[in-house]
């Protein structure tokens, strides 16, 4: 058992920009706002339900900005993002030598939250032993650390839960605790997709540019939505509802900055730059003997999906560095992005390291080295470029490593030792490697 714990996964946000006033514009979603009042200023628990991406995580904080609690702590916690060997401890906390790297005394979520809101996001995908233990906090209101026996604690915490899951449907297999369903669903709120509520597109859109607007400089004016991309986002039917939409308008962002403009047009949003047209479009470097230069891409398209391949053309696993190159080369190549700050924003990692391995692919691709594997592959020796859900929005490196070190470790039959001699021994990587051993258990 390791204490470490993904900041992603645990979080305390500020709720001073939202409010159930501006929740949404839509009329039917408006005409609830009342309701939505009368118990956000009350204690009782309250069960958000909708599809993933419908703004529960903004309702929670909107909620909670609206209750008598709002200057105290907003936790969220994301259950599903946890390994379950660290949940109990993230939840209620542990005390010092309770476990393998147990250094010191941590307090849980719940303590956290205490006199505040905790929000337990994912809450459908809590094992069954953590469930029983949930509900005695809240039937008690007292948290007792792992480790810490006769040491409980009386916590004060309005609880909210939020699930993309049909949790009467959990139960009925068995899957959810049916005392901690209905103790969870005093009040329901089901949250309806962005295709429903087609007036908060826009608006959200706008929001979101805003936001996001800071990732570029905007000398000369504002970044702004021209008339066209306003009717392309209307047009859609967001089956990744808000989520997919704010990625979309990220990407959007950093397209404008590449191309020097202050309107996005519907076709920064859009795939229309395909991998073989963009490698057309690719001048040739003379001081390559007419080969393209290193922003050709090793990756193929298929049916509009770009596949990274594990495999290299000699048949051997590729490493890490290798295909750290491959991946930056590749998403400067299919997002057209030319300056190392554009690739820098699509992919998360920062512009030196960008410039280093751009560097690093043109030397390597100009000495012959080929990526292409000269025999078809499995599944498992493939990795997507694009995130499906996001309309080919590319993923970022934290997303593709994760997929990366957990196909190394399948190769190694779940060995770590293996895994870490197939990916290059890149020692910054291996306690991440070592989280995704522990992911696969």
């Amino acid at each position: 058992m390791n204490a470490a714990t993904s900041k992603a996964s645990v979080s305390q946000l500020p709720v001073k920009d939202v409010s159930l006033n501006t929740f949404s514009v839509d009329a039917k979603m408006r005409a609830q706002i009342d309701w939505w009042k009368t118990f956000a200023d009350s204690d009782v628990t309250v069960l958000l339900t909708g599809e993933t991406g419908t703004g529960k995580d903004m309702f929670a904080r909107a909620l909670h900005g609206e209750s008598g609690r709002s200057d105290k702590p907003y936790i969220a916690i994301n259950c599903a993002a946890i390994p379950r060997e660290l949940l109990e401890s993230e939840l209620f906390g542990h005390v010092k030598g309770a476990f393998t790297g147990a250094w010191e005394n941590k307090p849980g979520a719940f303590v956290a939250a205490n006199e505040g809101t905790l929000l337990l996001d994912e809450i459908g995908e809590l094992p069954l032993e953590a469930q029983a233990k949930f509900l005695r906090v809240l039937q008690e209101r007292h948290v007792t650390p792992v480790g810490g026996i006769g040491k409980a604690q009386p916590v004060d915490v309005r609880i909210i839960a939020a699930t993309n899951r049909n949790l009467e449907d959990a139960v009925k297999k068995g899957k959810f605790r049916d005392d901690l369903y209905y103790r969870l669903n005093v009040i329901e709120v089901c949250l309806p997709p962005l295709r429903e509520r087609r007036d908060d597109i826009f608006a959200l859109a706008q929001h979101f540019l805003f936001k996001h607007s800071g990732l570029r400089k905007m000398p000369g004016g504002t970044l702004r939505f021209s008339q066209d991309a306003e009717l392309w986002l209307n047009q859609q039917e967001w089956p990744g509802n808000a989520r997919q939409l704010e990625s979309l308008v990220q990407r959007a962002i950093l397209k404008t900055a590449v191309n020097a403009r202050l309107e996005v047009l519907p076709e920064d949003f859009t795939n229309v730059v395909h991998f073989q047209e963009a490698e057309r479009q690719i001048p040739r470097d003379s001081r390559d003997d007419g080969k393209e230069n290193f922003y050709r891409t090793p990756a193929r398209e298929t049916e509009g999906q770009v596949t990274l391949y594990l495999i290299n053309g000699r048949g051997g696993f590729k490493d890490y560095l290798n295909l750290q190159r491959e991946y930056v080369a590749t998403v400067s190549t299919y997002q057209k992005a030319r300056s190392s700050y554009a690739v820098a924003g699509l992919t998360g990692l920062n512009e030196e390291s960008v410039r280093g391995r751009l560097s690093e692919w043109k030397t390597q691709t100009a000495h012959g080295y080929n990526p292409h594997p000269e025999s078809p592959v499995r599944e498992i020796e493939t990795i997507y470029l694009c995130d499906p859900f996001s309309v080919g929005a590319v993923r970022n490196w934290a997303a593709i490593e994760k997929e990366y070190l957990g196909k190394a470790l399948m190769q190694c039959n779940g060995s770590l030792e293996g895994a870490w001699d197939l990916i290059g021994k890149v020692k910054p990587v291996r306690k991440r490697l070592e989280s995704a051993k522990l992911a696969l258990q």
